[in-house]
């Protein structure tokens, strides 16, 4: 992980625009470094979603740009006074306190089936070095609640 921790949570939603089954994912990126002067920077992601018989259906091209527009700076979590970076929407979806610099946000896909599975990567540069590196998150269940 490089010192990167990433925590995912999903659920299905409702979207009245589309024929299949929505679903809304919120991570969370946390620079939880000891070396007070390590910061790393997003630079990409790739995402991978799966319906239920494992056939892909969406998905991020690897490594897409940023996280929704964005490519921010994560400060190590020891410095503790910085505040936490948001691409979240508060209106409807609440922001989690601030642990160091963390950085979150919020997006969706559509599968055609009622449960599957998400899984993808995140491409980080050191700052201080340039030294490239990904940080996997492992397959995460979808499921639709009918």
């Amino acid at each position: 992980s490089h010192g990167v921790s990433v925590e995912l949570t999903t659920r299905a939603a409702q979207d009245l625009s589309t024929s299949g089954n929505f679903f809304v994912y919120r991570v969370r990126l946390l620079n939880e470094s000891q070396d007070k002067e390590r910061l790393v920077r997003l630079l990409g992601r790739h995402w991978i979603f799966r319906n239920s018989d494992g056939v892909e259906e969406a998905g991020v091209e690897k490594f897409a740009e940023g996280v929704v527009g964005m490519r921010p700076v994560l400060h190590p979590n020891n410095t503790g006074s910085r505040p936490a970076q948001s691409a979240v929407d508060p209106e409807t979806e609440p922001a989690a306190p601030t642990r160091g610099d963390m950085f979150e946000y919020v997006s969706g896909s559509e599968i055609s089936t009622l449960s599957g599975s998400m899984e993808g990567a995140f491409l980080f540069e050191e700052l201080g070095s340039g030294e490239r590196f990904e940080v996997e998150v492992r397959q995460t269940k979808l499921v639709a609640s009918r």
